[in-house]
């Protein structure tokens, strides 16, 4: 079974991630669908696609035995709709995650670490940031920030949110295995919200999350 990670919090909060290594169809057999869901999943133009899709669902049946069911507000953040647990999907080449609470928001986001983000590191990265990324280590660093800022928004779930000024990452030090880092939110200049967030960094993915 391709569940790869799963962690349980003392206060409820659930996180897994499945490495997607079944075709769609094998996936769509283990699966209970709605007849409206069953037919969304052909639609998908790519396969790939289809299986993340389908992972995600398979995640939330394996780690809550709920209907894997998921709908979305108008705003795009997921929800199921016969139970009041919150839920935040993400998913990337290859895998898929999910991150559940009964209480509190949950918000979550996997990468793999690249350089693809070095070409977009301007329009999420605040100078603050920049100062403390070492020279030699940019694109580790500058993927947590951007898949951390990924977990903030969807945490923050609400209006449109600049993530190079309202989203601040504080110093931290990158290293492989599961971490913690600082940030904070910012409305108008001033410190809404300072949130700790959990990191699991290795040099297959990176995820994450907060529950």
């Amino acid at each position: 079974m391709p569940l790869i990670y799963e962690y349980r919090s003392t206060n409820g909060g659930i996180v897994g991630i499945w490495a997607i290594t079944e075709t769609a169809d094998q996936l769509v057999s283990g699966l209970i669908l709605t007849e409206e869901d069953f037919q969304k999943q052909k639609t998908f133009m790519l396969e790939s696609r289809r299986a993340e899709w389908l992972a995600v669902r398979k995640l939330v049946w394996e780690l809550s035995n709920l209907a894997p069911i998921i709908t979305y507000h108008p705003s795009g953040k997921p929800f199921l709709p016969h139970s009041n647990i919150h839920i935040s999907i993400s998913h990337t080449k290859g895998f898929a995650a999910v991150a559940m609470h009964p209480s509190q928001v949950a918000a979550i986001d996997i990468e793999h670490i690249s350089d693809r983000v070095l070409k977009i590191s301007d329009r999420f990265l605040h100078p603050s940031e920049a100062e403390y990324i070492p020279e030699t280590e940019k694109s580790i660093y500058q993927t947590i920030i951007w898949s951390a800022k990924e977990t903030l928004f969807k945490w923050w779930g609400k209006d449109a949110i600049i993530f190079k000024e309202q989203l601040r990452i504080l110093p931290f030090i990158a290293k492989m295995g599961k971490f913690e880092i600082n940030a904070n939110l910012l409305i108008d200049n001033n410190i809404e919200t300072a949130l700790t967030l959990s990191v699991r960094c290795n040099p297959n993915y990176l995820v994450v999350y907060v529950v």
